[in-house]
């Protein structure tokens, strides 16, 4: 994978509820910016499903493996609660 260092980080912000429906649009829009450095923006999420969890886990070993940074800022209550109960705090870091 190519990376461009010299772009600015990308804020991605995250859907309000991240369930079943919408894991695959999740997948598809973090794909596009694969290659880039990205802010995801969780303050406006109210839930997050499994599905959805294991889209933003692919998503962070992707760009760590690509020496990429993937950051999660001003996660939300709900966010940071689901984090906590998956035992995933460390997504949030």
């Amino acid at each position: 994978m190519t990376t461009d260092q010299s772009l600015p980080a990308t804020t991605f912000r995250l859907p309000e509820n991240l369930d079943l429906r919408g894991a695959a649009r999740l997948a598809s829009e973090l794909h596009a910016l694969r290659g880039r450095a990205i802010c995801l923006d969780a303050s406006g999420v109210a839930s997050i499903g499994a599905l959805c969890l294991q889209v933003l886990l692919s998503a962070r070993i992707t760009w760590e493996a690509d020496g990429v940074p993937l950051t999660v800022v001003t996660p939300s209550t709900p966010f940071m609660d689901a984090m906590r109960l998956f035992g995933a705090t460390f997504l949030a870091d």
